[in-house]
């Protein structure tokens, strides 16, 4: 176990929140910054890994002793890897584990699939997919490993050339949607045994997206729209991605774009053309929401300083609350910053007139949305505008992207995707956790946690 005072632990009570009364007490939500500002980035970078290693070790045996089956929600990416590394170094048995994920994407580079990665987890034992609901119906689950990528589709059985290509994306997303339903009943009836227990270790985004839940899946509404598991075009993070972005990315280049693809598949334009390794992925599959909620215990894994916006995303748009030490001594009162909401239409509707006036949009457009029976009007507008910058394939550093940017920092407040996730866990008296490396805190005015 890491030296004590390498880590340092702390709870953030959450009284009841919001319209939304449920029966169960609210979850304390649980932190732990590993390492130290004295340690250098790869010593704390070590506490954290084997920190996590730990916990999930801890959740297997627990599990074996009780006779069951531990699920673990694995996530891949940069985030876990040195959790990873630590479990496998230890040894670990994982004869009652079945891995299972919470994305995939499909594409022509078999090492851009996350199921990849997933199975590097079971490399030191016999990996025995599940593909069939039938394998977890009888007395004892018969496998160990849950892929998403359940159909396959190859890009030599399509034309050559565009044509081709466009095939083969569709191809590409009716065979995810054939996998996404298999893997939806699966996992489904996975966790609802009576002799499973279950962990996800997650990876969080830079911009406070978890998993496929991206910044433009915030609401009810569209928590409903993919409460099982769901599949969307890598395309469509760019126009609604570009609804929640940040003021600022790690490389001081806008972030409000994520990435979009030519008529042409292949041909990046916005932030795909310094992301070019997600050309290599064309059509994603996520975890549902209702699974996602449902795993007895998850861990948020904030692994460096590119992660320090998500983790003040994480603080200020989740919960009004009260954080207190190991002693229970009160160290911040947090208050949840959910913006103005509809409250800026008016200055909004006055930008995109400019932009009528510019030639981006039709004239009348902003009238046309005023004048609709529509209650909620912003996202008319964004989706109008957003529409609009992509046909004509506007470049990342297109000033629209940034004004527009301020609008939704305005309407969202502090609140994403990893916010709205912990909140709903909490309230619903789910475990959660939050790991942290001190580099992620640093250049935030929680730094004095690492301190403590």
């Amino acid at each position: 176990m890491a030296a004590p005072e390498t880590l340092r632990s702390y709870k953030i009570e959450v009284p009841p929140q919001g319209i939304l009364r449920f029966n169960t007490q609210p979850q304390p939500i649980d932190m732990i910054i590993t390492g130290s500002f004295d340690s250098s980035a790869d010593e704390n970078q070590s506490v954290f890994g084997q920190y996590i290693s730990e916990q999930v070790a801890q959740a297997i045996d627990a599990a074996r002793l009780d006779g069951n089956v531990l699920v673990l929600d694995a996530a891949t990416g940069s985030s876990p890897k040195s959790a990873w590394d630590a479990l496998g170094a230890m040894n670990t048995d994982l004869s009652n584990v079945v891995v299972i994920g919470h994305e995939e994407a499909w594409g022509q580079n078999p090492e851009s699939s996350f199921d990849y990665a997933k199975k590097k987890l079971l490399a030191q034992t016999n990996l025995v997919p599940i593909t069939s609901i039938h394998q977890i119906t009888n007395e004892v689950i018969d496998g160990n490993f849950v892929p998403m990528h359940l159909k396959e589709v190859k890009r030599e059985d399509f034309p050559e050339g565009n044509d081709g290509d466009l095939l083969y994306v569709e191809a590409e997303e009716q065979a995810a949607m054939e996998s996404a339903h298999i893997y939806n009943g699966i996992v489904r009836a996975l966790l609802r045994r009576y002799d499973v227990d279950s962990i996800g270790v997650y990876g969080i985004g830079t911009d406070g997206h978890i998993g496929e839940w991206q910044r433009q899946d915030m609401g009810l509404r569209r928590a409903v729209e993919k409460i099982d598991a769901f599949v969307q075009p890598q395309q469509s993070y760019s126009i609604e991605a570009g609804y929640f972005p940040l003021p600022e990315d790690t490389d001081g280049k806008l972030n409000n774009v994520y990435w979009k693809r030519g008529t042409k598949i292949g041909k990046a334009f916005g932030r795909a053309t310094r992301q070019q390794g997600y050309n290599d992925q064309h059509v994603v599959v996520g975890l549902g929401l209702r699974e996602m909620l449902r795993l007895d215990h998850v861990i948020l894994s904030f692994n460096n300083d590119t992660k320090h916006a998500a983790f003040t995303l994480a603080m200020e748009g989740t919960i009004t609350g009260i954080m207190q030490n190991s002693t229970g001594k009160e160290v911040v009162q947090l208050q949840r910053d959910s913006g103005e909401g509809e409250a800026i239409r008016t200055d909004l509707a006055t930008y995109a007139r400019t932009l009528e006036a510019q030639g981006l949009l039709a004239e009348n457009t902003v009238d046309t949305i005023e004048n609709s029976k529509e209650k909620l009007k912003c996202g008319l507008l964004y989706q109008i505008i957003y529409k609009a910058l992509d046909n004509q394939e506007a470049s990342a550093d297109n000033p629209i992207y940034a004004k527009m940017g301020e609008f939704t920092n305005r309407y969202v407040g502090k609140r994403s995707p990893l916010g709205q996730f912990i909140r709903m866990r909490s309230l619903l008296g789910k475990k959660t956790t939050i790991v942290a490396t001190p580099e992620v805190i640093k250049e935030t005015q929680y730094a004095f946690l690492a301190t403590l």
